[in-house]
């Protein structure tokens, strides 16, 4: 699981500026999870997030082994 933010100036070619690796969830919970990652002001027009999700659900889930589907709800880029 990760979090990765890139940049580009054309829209073509892209450079990271940012990225981290969220733990695994190892029990249930129906907390929110945030995660924020911080860098260096750049120049850019285009902003791109590549978001690594589970590949299966885990052991403790109603589903185990099946394929890992990830929402997203709210990205704020400042």
């Amino acid at each position: 699981r990760s979090f990765e933010v890139l940049v580009s100036a054309d829209g073509k070619e892209y450079t990271s500026v940012a990225k981290t690796d969220i733990p695994e969830m190892v029990v249930h919970t129906t907390k929110i999870n945030e995660h924020a990652l911080e860098f260096e002001p750049v120049e850019a027009r285009y902003v791109k997030f590549r978001i690594g999700s589970e590949a299966s659900m885990p052991q403790w889930h109603y589903a185990p082994g099946r394929q890992a589907l990830l929402f997203l709800d709210e990205l704020n880029l400042y």
